[in-house]
């Protein structure tokens, strides 16, 4: 894209997102109470004058083409090198399995093979590896203190309502308003494709991988490096840890279909909840205790709100039927 395209179509962007700083501003959501553990959300106040927008927009366009050169296309998803030798940091309903081939699309048109490592099912945090050789480009992952409140970040990824055959990620512009151990949540507006893509703090540092929305500009989840750091190790070793963590909350005891956005089945785990129901892979959970499920993700959040022993209702689409099945949730054993 050409310089001049390149800043006519930025400088929009700021001056809205300048009117949505100012609602942001005034909404009770942003200043009620955080639970134990979490950081408030930050008062927001953007650039007051012409002069700083445009050195707001440089600096991004600077950031962009820092950071763009790693941010890859994978299995529907994105996802972005952290390495050298090719350590991809993606999410958990993208990577699906560890094990998986999976090929991988540089903005530069460069495929490479790789392969899935593991996946924090919980936090939906997921490792990859490019397995081709090379030395790949890549960028910084932030360290947990260096996620600030109210500053400006960046998404970018490759969403499947933009034209397929685009090589270079669509960027989102936003601001940090919430972090906790298990996520980061920012209004750069996020949908399907987006998915394992980079969120990004304005030193080019990867702070967050974006995994879900939701119907606000709020509502835009991303997974935190606190997350990917505490199970880092595990994820290495191509391990696929538990929906919920051993010991901890209820357990339905389904599996993904990483190919998919919605909350289609891969499997079902022998004697669990779901099997002891009737739950069969390929099945589509549209329903569960009466919320709506549009992703897997939504279903994983669902569940999570439970406790072991409490029998709940799954509506589920198989074939061209609608089914009602009662479900008894279990309890992740220790090991």
């Amino acid at each position: 894209m050409s310089q001049p395209t390149e800043r006519f179509l930025l400088l929009p962007i700021l001056a809205l997102a300048l009117v949505v700083f100012a609602a942001l501003a005034d909404c009770p959501a942003l200043h009620a109470q955080p639970p134990a553990g979490q950081q408030a959300a930050a008062e927001f106040s953007g650039p007051t004058s012409l002069v700083e927008l445009k050195a707001l927009n440089d600096r991004v366009k600077v950031l962009v083409v820092k950071v763009r050169p790693a941010v890859v296309q994978v299995s529907g998803g994105s996802g972005v090198v952290v390495s050298a030798d090719g350590l991809v940091m993606c999410v958990a309903h993208v990577g699906g399995h560890a094990g998986r081939s999976v090929t991988f699309v540089f903005p530069d048109g460069r495929r490479a093979q790789g392969v899935t490592l593991g996946n924090d099912k919980m936090g939906d945090a997921g490792l990859m590896r490019i397995t081709d050789r090379g030395q790949w480009p890549h960028v910084e992952v932030a360290k947990p203190e260096d996620i600030k409140l109210g500053e400006w970040c960046m998404a970018l990824s490759y969403p499947i309502s933009f034209d397929q055959q685009q090589r270079h990620p669509s960027v989102r512009l936003g601001r940090v308003y919430h972090h906790c151990p298990m996520d980061v949540s920012s209004d750069c507006a996020i949908m399907g494709g987006d998915s394992g893509g980079p969120l990004f703090d304005m030193e080019g540092r990867v702070i967050g991988i974006s995994s879900t929305c939701g119907n606000s500009l709020l509502e835009n989840r991303h997974v935190s490096v606190d997350r990917f750091q505490r199970y880092w190790d595990r994820l290495l070793k191509s391990e696929d840890m538990e929906e919920i963590e051993p010991g901890q909350g209820a357990v339905l005891g389904v599996e993904s279909d990483p190919e998919v956005d919605e909350a289609r089945l891969s499997g079902v785990v022998p004697d669990s909840p779901a099997a002891k129901a009737g739950v069969k892979a390929g099945d589509v959970v549209i329903k569960f205790a009466g919320q709506q499920i549009r992703t897997f993700q939504d279903l994983a959040a669902e569940v999570r709100k439970y406790k072991p022993g409490e029998k709940v209702e799954l509506e589920l689409h198989r074939n061209e039927e609608v089914l009602k099945v009662s479900v008894t949730l279990g309890k992740a054993e220790k090991k």
